[in-house]
């Protein structure tokens, strides 16, 4: 047996509740940007290959029957229940309702991860990844839009036979315009780790809130993009939410915004969208960080739907407001109510290129971008 997860630290803390305030890390991927169009993963399947998935409120009745690979509950086939919280937490942030990208996608639990530490073997990922080839809905006989990962290690115990066959279920899920979500691993430095290290798969590495590199995150040639994986909120298996961090919680992260983009382009174009396009587009949907250009530790940047960067600089009682670095002058000084800053809004909206029409009637404003 193999451990593949290296979380550092998995669980900071449990609540029976969730606040407003917990979801900025999610809001920073631009999710909302495209619920305002009416995208929020619906008629799309994710396959989340992991430790499996345990029921909880944030998936309802989302939560498709999937498939076992482990020897838990006596190697049932039929039961994915999670015994270790890892998979429940990852499928969370890919569809649950308040705490996912995309609430109302669907979830397929792949489970070839067991027991309470996360262990497995490389031939129950293959086997895992090979029914994924058949799996289809059983209502509307599609594939699974994506596939998240998290998983990761080294490439002790793996023979050159497994890396071939590794390589080859990845390639025939690929080829069938199912994208696939690795995480990069939690060595804190450059390392060479499997799956993540495979060319068809897109590798994830973790930012923090600030959208600094976390310090475990893994880095090499073969990153493609990172997302937020510090003190990720999510469902806890035994109920209630946790906090866990890791690139185990970035892959997610960017498979639940690839649903959307999948979502998306469906129902604009009433087919699905071709696997190299759906690449395309998460590389295109970033946001540089580190060095110029593609590095070895964020790849081509964070992968966010939200079209717009905007800086904002203001001190109370101070005319001057400066946006994206350009410096306005406003007619009456910023001032703080009630904890907020009030300026007026076309301040805002002119440097970002918003358009904003006035309604003295109604005393109200539509911003449009």
């Amino acid at each position: 047996m193999i451990k593949f997860i290296h979380e550092v630290p998995i669980k900071e803390s449990f609540t029976d509740k969730i606040e407003p305030d917990e979801f900025q890390f999610l809001d920073l991927t631009g999710r909302r940007a495209y619920w305002s169009q009416g995208f929020y993963g619906q008629g799309e399947v994710a396959a989340v290959v992991d430790t499996g998935v345990a029921p909880h409120e944030e998936f309802g009745d989302r939560l498709l029957p999937g498939r076992n690979f482990t020897k838990d509950f006596g190697g049932d086939p039929d039961n994915t229940t999670d015994v270790m919280g890892h998979g429940t937490h990852c499928a969370g942030t890919i569809a649950g309702k308040n705490v996912g990208m995309a609430p109302k996608a669907e979830i397929l639990p792949i489970k070839v991860l067991g027991g309470t530490r996360g262990e497995g073997t490389w031939d129950d990922i293959i086997a895992g990844l090979e029914y994924l080839k058949v799996w289809r809905h059983p209502k509307t006989n599609q594939k699974v839009s994506v596939v998240s990962m998290s998983l990761s290690s080294d490439g002790r115990g793996i023979s050159s036979s497994q890396i071939q066959r590794l390589n080859q279920a990845v390639q025939d899920l690929v080829d069938m315009d199912i994208a696939i979500f690795c995480s990069m691993g939690n060595t804190g430095g450059y390392s060479l780790r499997y799956p993540a290290s495979l060319d068809p798969v897109i590798a994830v590495g973790a930012v923090d809130i600030e959208k600094k590199a976390a310090y475990f995150t893994t880095t090499g040639d073969h990153v493609d993009i990172c997302s937020i994986g510090v003190n990720v909120l999510s469902a806890c298996h035994k109920g209630g939410y946790c906090k866990m961090s890791g690139t185990s919680m970035s892959t997610p992260m960017s498979a639940g915004n690839a649903l959307q983009i999948a979502n998306k382009y469906k129902e604009t174009f009433d087919k699905r969208i071709k696997e190299p396009l759906l690449y395309d587009l998460v590389k295109f949907n970033t946001k540089d960080l580190g060095i110029k250009g593609v590095d070895k530790t964020h790849g081509a940047g964070f992968f966010t739907l939200q079209p717009l960067e905007v800086e904002l600089w203001m001190m109370n009682n101070e005319k001057n407001v400066v946006v994206n670095g350009e410096t306005i002058e406003m007619e009456t000084p910023a001032k703080i109510e009630e904890g907020r800053f009030l300026i007026p809004i076309r301040y805002i909206a002119d440097p970002t290129g918003a358009y904003v029409k006035w309604n003295p009637e109604q005393k109200s404003a539509t911003v449009r971008y």
